[in-house]
């Protein structure tokens, strides 16, 4: 038989399990230290170089059981240097990448290291801290705060009328004051145990009607019992403690009451003037903020209902100017009945580089919800499910939980609470949702000039604003781009403009590319391999 020659011109088209009478030219059953490259046909896979043992701090080498099945990651800072890190139960080893220096890490969170394999962790690193997320760990939030409720009273003087009669019922006895031409707000509210006209003075009154009934052993009296005048108004306070007292104007001699024991509930109304409207009180709320009172002591929260529904309530505490009472003004608080913030040791941690050679692991200091409560400053999503991804974005941290996408406050990355329950601003932390009619569980993205895409195993979607402007609560939205598989051990990555993907089955490999068009328009997306 003649003999057949066949010319080949290169052989970029990579490695194909297909038949030869079926792969196409420039095709090939395997490569062996290879790769394909459009510009210089197939060329031989760079060598590399051995450059050191990983030691430990005395100098010994690692063996491999030490380090088997450690996470590994790598840190980046430019001209600062780059390093090698790796976990391996509760340690974090970091190696200098140039040379394999040793580099000492406090590790101040080995309780947060408890993966035990690569994908159970995530690392993301910006300038000199890298945070590393446990996949494996539910987030929460600190234990809710607790107080007892009607365990403070504020009565407040609105008018003052020489001949009205003041009465206040407290635990259903009676105390009561005859205004007189001559008395003033300070002798109805302002406690002097050698006033001889304690009759005419409505303070002297509640005192000595407490003072009675202690003294009858009345256990509706039991505690300490804390008055408190002000310029218009009255601090009633009550305390389960061992011994029955009544602490008044701060008779203490630092100027203020010792808050010992726990809160005491206790019932209270009032009465005054000729449409006994002459005098008001209120225990944990008011109906609107002109009935809060012009001085208070500090530290005193109230709830402001507005109205009948809970959406719009929101909760003040009174700062004092000199830190304990008097002049000073309301600020908006969180309520004391929910949590203040995350529990920390199940959030994110950083490793921060501290110098040349030296790291520390610890928790990160996530701000605190600072108002409103879990309807008008709601609890992040992302909570009671591990976080599978952290990333930075418009000037904002996000974190990719199951179907949640959520975005911190803007150019505040540690704070994902609302700065005040009585409006939406621009800067809001951004909560969305991306669910769909199958399963998802977001696992990495990747920035674009067109938005944000976010890639999960089976599903692609992008992040955008409606007017293309920065990313705020009310235009921010999600869509879906794609539907294709993704392994997501592998990440995304970008190449120029377009994004590459890596998609498995059983048997065989893809290598998708990923471009977008404009918002309306699907994505190209182009297998390579």
């Amino acid at each position: 038989m003649p003999a057949v020659t066949q010319l080949t011109p290169n052989f970029l088209g990579g490695v194909s399990r297909q038949n030869d009478d079926k792969k196409l030219e420039g095709q090939l059953t395997e490569c062996v230290n290879g790769y394909p490259d459009p510009t210089y046909g197939l060329l031989k896979r760079p060598g590399m170089q051995f450059t050191s043992v990983l030691q430990k701090a005395n100098g010994d080498a690692f063996t491999e059981s030490e380090l088997e099945d450690a996470a590994w990651f790598f840190i980046e800072r430019g001209a600062a240097g780059s390093y090698i890190g790796a976990i391996k139960g509760t340690n974090i080893y970091v190696w200098t990448a140039a040379n394999g220096t040793w580099c000492t890490v406090t590790n101040n969170a080995t309780g947060y290291l408890t993966g035990t394999q690569q994908n159970d962790y995530h690392f993301r690193s910006i300038q000199d801290t890298t945070i590393i997320t446990n996949r494996t760990v539910d987030t929460a939030m600190a234990a809710a705060g607790t107080f007892v409720a009607n365990s403070v009273a504020t009565v407040k003087l609105i008018s003052l009328v020489s001949g009205n009669d003041y009465a206040v019922t407290i635990q259903g006895q009676t105390s009561t004051s005859t205004a007189q031409s001559s008395t003033t707000f300070d002798d109805m509210l302002i406690y002097d145990s050698g006033d001889v006209n304690a009759n005419h003075h409505l303070v002297d009154d509640i005192v000595a009607t407490i003072q009675a009934q202690q003294t009858a052993n009345n256990a509706d009296f039991d505690g300490t019992w804390c008055i408190e005048g002000y310029t218009n108004s009255l601090v009633i306070k009550r305390f389960d403690t061992t011994t029955d007292q009544i602490l008044t104007n701060y008779e203490h001699a630092d100027g203020t009451f010792t808050d010992d024991g726990t809160p005491l509930a206790f019932t209270i109304t009032v009465k005054g003037g000729i449409s006994n409207d002459a005098i008001e009180v209120f225990q944990d709320d008011v109906v609107n903020v002109s009935k809060l009172p012009a001085e208070s002591f500090h530290g005193h929260h109230v709830e402001i209902l507005n109205s009948d529904g809970g959406e719009d309530n929101y909760y003040v505490e009174y700062v004092a100017y000199n830190g304990n009472r008097g002049r000073g003004y309301y600020e908006e608080t969180v309520a004391r009945n929910v949590s203040a913030g995350f529990d920390v040791s199940t959030m994110p941690h950083e490793l921060a580089n501290t110098g040349a050679t030296t790291f520390t692991f610890d928790t990160i200091d996530w701000s605190a919800r600072e108002a409103g409560d879990n309807d008008t400053s709601p609890i992040p999503a992302f909570i009671g499910d591990p976080i599978t991804s952290t990333f930075f974005y418009n000037n904002r941290l996000g974190f990719l939980s199951t179907d949640n996408i959520n975005f911190s406050v803007a150019n505040d990355p540690y704070n994902f609470f609302v700065k005040s329950a009585l409006t939406q601003i621009d800067s809001d932390p951004i909560d969305l949702n991306v669910a769909s009619v199958r399963p998802v569980t977001l696992s990495d993205v990747l920035p674009s000039p067109q938005g944000l895409m976010v890639f999960s195993e089976r599903q692609q979607f992008q992040v955008f604003t409606t007017d293309g402007s920065t990313l705020t609560p009310t235009t921010t939205i999600v869509r879906s781009l794609s539907n294709y598989e993704m392994n997501t051990n592998i990440p995304p990555v970008d190449v120029g403009t377009t994004a590459a993907f890596v998609s498995n089955v059983s048997g065989y490999s893809k290598l998708f590319t990923l471009q977008l068009r404009d918002v309306e328009q699907p994505p190209i997306v182009v297998d390579i391999s």
